[in-house]
């Protein structure tokens, strides 16, 4: 989804907002994708070194 958002040669602001239900599938999604994020920077940063 973030992709059709914020493809190559954008040059507007792009705005993402997560509307989370709390109780429901959508928190755990919410917390994988949190996960993800801070896993691949931690690559990113080891690769780097």
């Amino acid at each position: 989804m973030n992709a059709r958002l914020h493809r190559q040669g954008q040059d507007k602001p792009v705005i993402i907002t997560h509307i989370i239900a709390s109780d429901t599938v959508d928190e755990m999604v919410l917390e994988a994708l949190k996960n993800k994020d801070i896993n691949q920077q931690c690559i990113i940063d080891a690769l780097k070194k």
